[in-house]
């Protein structure tokens, strides 16, 4: 699992097919992904693009063979060879003695232990995976999944998306009862929010103003009278 207070996340957590455009994303997020041993593939792709932050974690799930990346930071290496050349391993690296075939008393006790919001079940004969989803129910009333292969499922969630603003940006917000008139700018990674003005100065735009004028024809008969309100004559 690799995890990231920085990359982020939508409204739910999705099993992807191949879509890496959520890499990007601002916002806490953990992806599962393979081969645990982090010599291909999307494991090692997220690898080498999260793996310069401090914030971020990689969580190896079992035994890596000697030579792969995986063995390597598992045993403290801190800057790798890659076929783009060297990286820098700046992320919290963590192992987990994890058995991808426990039983089910294995799997309920994991479930006890960890007390997540929803579980995933990726593998398994279909009658015994429906079997564990209604122990899983009756016992903790967590939301179960077991979602045949290539097939998506979202899990709603609510993902907390940081952004840093300035004093004066914070002051405005305030004193105006949370309403703000500005844009949210992403750079290195990292939400912005920024007023109109510090918009134009970090930005380098120009300021524009923009006047609308409206001209209107009225034919008036004024050899007429016309009444307006109560008792008024033109």
């Amino acid at each position: 699992a690799v995890v990231s207070t920085q990359s982020t996340g939508s409204s739910g957590i999705t099993q992807s097919t191949g879509d890496r455009s959520y890499m990007n994303n601002p916002g806490p997020m953990v992806v599962f992904a393979t081969p645990g041993m982090l010599h291909s593939g999307m494991s090692l792709n997220i690898f080498k693009a999260w793996c310069h932050d401090a914030k971020n974690m990689v969580i190896m799930p079992g035994y890596c063979v000697a030579g792969t990346i995986g063995h390597k930071i598992l045993n403290g290496s801190r800057k790798l060879d890659t076929d783009k050349g060297p990286i820098a391993v700046n992320m919290t690296v963590e192992y987990l003695s994890f058995s991808a075939h426990a039983d089910a008393k294995g799997i309920l006790q994991l479930i006890k232990n960890c007390q997540p919001k929803n579980v995933v079940l990726v593998h398994g004969e279909e009658r015994k995976m429906s079997f564990l989803i209604n122990k899983i129910t009756d016992q903790f009333a967590i939301p179960s999944f077991k979602p045949a292969n290539g097939e998506q499922i979202t899990i709603p969630c609510e993902p907390e998306i940081s952004a840093v603003m300035s004093k004066d940006t914070f002051k405005s917000i305030r004193n105006s009862g949370n309403k703000f008139d500005g844009m949210l700018l992403r750079r290195d990674n990292q939400l912005e929010l920024l007023s109109k003005a510090e918009a134009v100065e970090k930005l380098g735009l120009k300021s524009h103003a923009i006047n609308l004028n409206y001209k209107l024809s009225l034919s008036l008969n004024l050899e007429g009278s016309c009444n307006y309100g109560r008792g008024t004559t033109l």
